[in-house]
């Protein structure tokens, strides 16, 4: 198990505490990513390491190794052994994206990003399964409590860390609570009147006519009571509140079910299994407001993500966020009905009175949601193209950064795009929000380390993710990271060309 021990806890307190001869918070109109900024960046990294960063993004913007790396794997260790593999893998593409196994790897990754003022979200490297076993889902969560132990130890302030959700209970019960969320969807639709993209709210007269076309009979002190037990005995029902309150026993929720076969229900031993994975949750999200650990939750496959977004906005957020920010939710902006939803869940939050976590992100699973919405015949949930997604983040960005300013929001930008990283900073000065209020930068351990190191050395809060864990179990994790980030390694002409010539530079030329 991966503990720092109190020595160790000890070294890097005080690193942490160090007051910075330069203070960068005072640096203005700065050029985030002049020739200048990027040889400053590079500094404190030694040719080996420039070298092995070179290589690793040369062989990743090669589809035909990402796209068989599972295989390529297998054959590694057939072909050279467990060992050796082991070997190769850490000292290459592990050692660029995970900061270790043990616990002196960890924290010796922890001071070399802090020595540039770099800050750290820990991660337990885990991937979503098919096991169905409580015992495997009691095992990652006490690793996920270890893991922000590891946090508060080393960290007096700022302290952040990052989970998926998924892997703490069996997949088939998310897809069906996944399922379930949908078909309440649905029916909220059909009862409005409304399309996704004009969602709004239902009133007690919409409810009464839309509900006369399914049971004409009913009275209209019937379906007034129906109307307060779902609204709160608020004047409408938003979607947020609709799928908060139409739950089994309420008579609308019965009426529906009468009606079609589309609300399926969790069996007894279902219901057992969910309440298993709340308490898990729970003592997570406990933990983290007790330490005064941001908690980010992190975006998975549409076949799950309404299930993601429910236990993260409607039920940690909703507990753990009334006076202070603590959960962050993460927003996919390669999906096109991202800005729909943020626009509802910012309502839902000013309904409910607590502050909303935001982590925006382009996005991943583009090629695996695409070819599930082939083949199950229904349309792709994605946006057509990058420009599109583009549009998306920007958009997104706006309707946040104006939320920050009204002190509504708190934001994490998770980007490598160079553009995305100079529009917020623009957006930033533009609306007058200090560097350090309320609005976080993150980006990927490994991946364009210049624009962390330039935005860092301009005063700005930025978090590396930093995950960790053992070799092979970590080999899932950065398989699917060299995957979803194909795109990124293929286009990262500059970053190679940044690196090489720093290479050369050192070597050639001795600069």
């Amino acid at each position: 198990m991966l503990l720092a021990s109190r020595t160790q806890i000890q070294s890097i307190s005080n690193i942490l505490s160090m007051r910075y001869r330069y203070n960068y918070s005072k640096r203005t109109n700065l050029d985030l990513f002049s020739n200048e900024a990027i040889s400053r960046s590079l500094k404190s990294k030694s040719t080996t390491t420039i070298f092995r960063e070179w290589l690793v993004y040369k062989l990743l913007s090669f589809d035909v190794i990402t796209n068989n790396a599972d295989a390529i794997l297998r054959g590694a260790h057939k072909l050279l052994g467990e060992k050796v593999t082991h070997w190769l893998l850490k000292k290459t593409i592990y050692k660029q994206f995970v900061a270790g196994e043990e616990n002196y790897e960890v924290l010796e990754r922890i001071k070399e990003l802090d020595k540039q003022n770099i800050k750290v979200f820990l991660s337990y490297a885990a991937e979503q399964t098919d096991k169905n076993s409580e015992a495997e889902f009691e095992k990652l969560k006490n690793h996920i409590l270890d893991c922000i132990r590891i946090v508060v130890d080393f960290s007096e302030k700022d302290r952040v860390t990052a989970i998926k959700i998924s892997p703490l209970t069996p997949l088939y019960l998310q897809k069906k609570i996944n399922s379930i969320i949908k078909s309440k969807q649905r029916w909220f639709l059909q009862l409005s009147g409304q399309s996704n993209e004009d969602l709004n709210a239902i009133t007690l007269q919409t409810l009464e006519q839309k509900i006369r076309t399914i049971e004409p009979a009913l009275t209209y002190a019937s379906i007034e009571s129906m109307f307060q037990q779902v609204s709160g005995n608020k004047d409408n029902i938003t979607a947020r509140r609709w799928q908060d309150n139409l739950v089994k026993g309420t008579n609308l929720y019965e009426l529906l079910k009468r009606k079609s076969n589309d609300l399926e229900e969790l069996t007894h031993e279902e219901n057992i299994i969910l309440s298993e994975f709340i308490r898990r949750i729970d003592e997570i999200g406990n933990m983290c407001e007790a330490n005064n650990v941001k908690l980010l939750v992190d975006a998975e496959q549409t076949y799950i993500q309404k299930f993601i977004h429910q236990t993260a906005v409607h039920h940690l957020m909703k507990k753990l966020n009334t006076n202070k920010c603590i959960v962050y939710n993460t927003y996919q902006c390669l999906l096109r009905n991202t800005e729909n939803e943020l626009k509802f869940d910012l309502e839902y939050a000013k309904e409910e009175n607590f502050i909303y976590g935001l982590k925006m992100v382009r996005g991943a699973y583009l090629l695996e949601e695409r070819r599930l919405a082939k083949e199950m015949g229904y349309p792709d949930p994605t946006n057509p193209n990058i420009q599109s997604t583009t549009a998306m983040y920007n958009r997104v960005m706006d309707i946040c950064m104006r939320e920050v300013q009204r002190n509504n929001m708190r934001l994490m930008v998770a980007t490598h795009n160079r553009d995305s990283v100079t529009r917020a900073t623009q957006q930033l000065e533009k609306l007058g929000i200090p560097k350090e209020g309320g609005i976080l930068f993150g980006q990927v351990f490994g991946i364009c380390d210049y624009v962390s190191y330039s935005l860092a050395q301009a005063g700005y809060v930025i978090y590396k993710t930093v995950p960790y864990g053992p070799v092979m179990e970590v080999i899932p994790y950065l398989i699917r990271r060299a995957q979803e980030n194909r795109s990124l390694m293929k286009g990262a002409d500059f970053e190679r060309k940044v690196l090489g010539r720093e290479i050369v530079n050192r070597l050639i030329y001795r600069k």
